[in-house]
C-alpha cells in the first residue's frame, strides 16, 4: 500500500479512545465528528465531503478506495482486535471519521412546513429506518424528539442507507412538552383507509411502548390488522403511513 498510514496498537492510545466514544449518543451529542461504517455508504459520503480520518483494518487494499482519500485526511491501521472494537456492524472494511452534520432547530409555534415527521423512536435501526422512508416518500421535515436515538450512531446511519448524513433533520422536544394540533398513529383511531389527508400537516409517531401522551391534540389514526395482531413495527407503520400521505 502506497499510502502513509499512522499504526495503533494500543487501547491506551488518546486517538483510538475518543473514537470509542463516539460509539455512543451521549458522546456523539458533545463531538463534532461521527465515525461512519459499511462500504457503500462511505463511497457516497466521500462523493461530497473530506473525511477527517480513515481507520483501516489490517492488511486492506484497494486503490481504488484510495484514491478518493485527498489530504489532509490522516489515515491510520489498526490491529485486528482495536479495529473489531470499533467496527459495531462487523464490515470488515474501513470506517470513515467525519464531522458531524448539524440538526436545525424547529419551532412548534409555526404553522406546519408541508408534511412533517415526528419522531420518539429511541431505536437506532427503527430511527434510520423511519427516516429513510421519509426520505423515500419526500416528506418535508423530519423532527427528532428527545426521546429519539442518535441519527448518527452507526447502526443509525446504515439503516437509513446513509439519509441521516444527507437529509436535513430537526430537532424538537420531548413528545410530552409537545403544544400542538397533528395527526397520530393510535390504533384507537380511524382507519388510515378512510382517512382524509391534509397537504400540509404533522404525523406523530407513538413513543416505542408508551404509545402518545393523553393530553396531546390529536387526530388519531389506525392501521386496521388482524385481531389476533395489535400492533406493526414502527418502522413498517411509518411506511404504511407515510405511502398513504403521498398516495
Amino acid at each position: 500500500m502506497d499510502v502513509e498510514t499512522k499504526e495503533i496498537q494500543s487501547r491506551s492510545n488518546e486517538t483510538y479512545k475518543r473514537w470509542t466514544k463516539l460509539l455512543s449518543a451521549k458522546h456523539i451529542k458533545r463531538s463534532e465528528t461521527i465515525l461512519v461504517s459499511g462500504l457503500k455508504i462511505i463511497n457516497e459520503t466521500l462523493k461530497r465531503i473530506s473525511p477527517v480520518s480513515v481507520l483501516l483494518p489490517p492488511k486492506f487494499e484497494d486503490p481504488e478506495f484510495f484514491s478518493q482519500i485527498k489530504p489532509p485526511t490522516l489515515i491510520y491501521q489498526l490491529s485486528t482486535e482495536l479495529f473489531q472494537s470499533l467496527d459495531e456492524l462487523g464490515t470488515h472494511a474501513p470506517i470513515i471519521e467525519i464531522k458531524k452534520p448539524k440538526l436545525l432547530t424547529w419551532n412548534q409555534a409555526l404553522d406546519p412546513d408541508g408534511k412533517e415527521l415526528l419522531l420518539p423512536l429511541g431505536d437506532p435501526l427503527n430511527l434510520g429506518a423511519a427516516i429513510r422512508s421519509a426520505v423515500g416518500f419526500q416528506i418535508n421535515k423530519v423532527v427528532l424528539l428527545s426521546e429519539s436515538a442518535s441519527p448518527f450512531l452507526q447502526k443509525s446511519i446504515r439503516a437509513s442507507a446513509g439519509t441521516t448524513l444527507t437529509t436535513p433533520l430537526f430537532k424538537g422536544p420531548s413528545i410530552h412538552d409537545l403544544d400542538i394540533k397533528c395527526m397520530a398513529l393510535d390504533m384507537s383511531g380511524d382507519d388510515i383507509s378512510k382517512f382524509d389527508w391534509p397537504k400540509s400537516g404533522r404525523l406523530l409517531v407513538g413513543e416505542e411502548g408508551l404509545g402518545i401522551p393523553k393530553n396531546l391534540d390529536t387526530k388519531k389514526i389506525k392501521i386496521p390488522l388482524n385481531k389476533d395482531l395489535d400492533s406493526l413495527n414502527a418502522t413498517v407503520t411509518v411506511g404504511v403511513a407515510l405511502y398513504e400521505w403521498t398516495r
